[in-house]
């Protein structure tokens, strides 16, 4: 999904706390995103532990998302933010 942005993202070592500064790092904006926690986010009053805070339904409802198995007419959609939100205009 990154790869044709130049960006690699290692999926043995995914990673979900710090996916959205990654992405911002590199001008590239998630969309279709699931309603389910973001990366980084606590359920909670609990400390993140990274994506084993969502529950399994979650889990899957993202692996969808994302293409990873199943099919939805909702996918995540990764692309580069317009130029001129990147220069705070």
């Amino acid at each position: 999904m990154t790869e044709e942005f130049g960006v690699s993202i290692p999926m043995n070592q995914f990673p979900w706390k710090l996916l959205l500064a990654l992405l911002a790092k590199h001008g590239l904006v998630l969309s279709g995103y699931p309603d389910i926690l973001m990366p980084g986010e606590v359920r909670g009053n609990n400390k993140t532990k990274g994506i084993g805070d969502l529950f399994s339904t979650e889990q899957v409802d993202l692996a969808t998302s994302l293409g990873l198995m199943g099919r939805t007419n909702f996918p995540t959609i990764l692309s580069r933010a317009p130029q001129d939100r990147l220069d705070g205009s």
